[in-house]
């Protein structure tokens, strides 16, 4: 798979992001993609109680981290005014007119550094799913325990995925439908996430994911994997540590060290 961009919205966690910033930087092969950021603002930001402690110096502090970035950055989109994920997802869908793939992260995603890697590597192969190897599949593999698997999961949140553009094709027109048909009746930012799985099963694309995160515990030889507990809590996709994978050469994932 070639002609592959990074993208991920940012907002005002400056402590998350130069942690997952760290992470992407020190990815194997980080240098092989073309990055782009999209900062939202805060004008104009929603009467939410989660608002409350966000100042323009947290954002500032955002935009100043990606600009000291050493990652090869394409574009950095920096809007004044409050437009959600919602919004924002939209623009980095609009870069499928340049790019055959895109993998799509969330600020506070802390990565191995073999996780770009695989990630390209399982978009070459089953270039008609979305995967995101941070994600959980456990309550959807029924009696099925094979940790190298990645298994359907019709789960909403999907973050450090992959999408190419061959389902981006089949997914597009369902997306903007359902998308604005929310908006319209006075949802502000549409909850990507749900939309997003609605559309993926009406064209029948998979999502998959594996058993346990390996998010931050995908090895070369062989490295601690996380358990999803708690991470809500902390705030972080970075959990305790619980399991040992050896690195299979097969997309199916990691075999659990012996």
């Amino acid at each position: 798979m070639k002609n592959i961009a990074i993208a991920m919205m940012t907002f005002a966690r400056p402590d998350y992001l130069d942690k997952a910033l760290t992470s992407l930087e020190e990815c194997f092969g980080t240098q092989e993609y073309d990055y782009f950021f999209f900062q939202d603002g805060l004008k104009g930001s929603p009467h939410n109680p989660k608002y409350r402690n966000i100042t323009q110096e947290m954002v500032d502090q955002c935009i100043e981290r990606v600009k000291a970035s050493s990652l090869p950055i394409v574009e950095h989109k920096i809007n004044e005014v409050n437009r959600g994920v919602s919004w924002q997802i939209n623009s980095v869908f609009d870069l499928f007119d340049r790019y055959d793939a895109l993998f799509i992260f969330e600020d506070d995603l802390i990565v191995s550094k073999w996780y770009l890697r695989l990630l390209k590597q399982v978009t070459t192969e089953m270039p008609n799913c979305v995967v995101s190897f941070h994600s959980v599949g456990k309550k959807y593999a029924g009696n099925n325990h094979d940790l190298r698997l990645l298994v359907k999961a019709n789960c909403p949140r999907t973050w450090g995925f992959n999408m190419t553009k061959e389902v981006w094709n089949k997914f597009q027109p369902i997306w903007r439908q359902r998308w604005l048909k929310e908006f319209r009746h006075g949802v502000r930012t549409p909850y990507y996430d749900t939309v997003m799985t609605q559309a993926l099963k009406k064209i029948k694309v998979s999502k998959r994911v594996p058993l346990i995160s390996r998010a931050y515990g995908i090895g070369e030889e062989g490295i601690l994997s996380t358990n999803p507990t708690n991470w809500k809590r902390r705030g972080l996709h970075r959990q305790q540590k619980q399991y040992q994978f050896k690195e299979d050469k097969k997309i199916c994932g990691f075999k659990l060290r012996r």
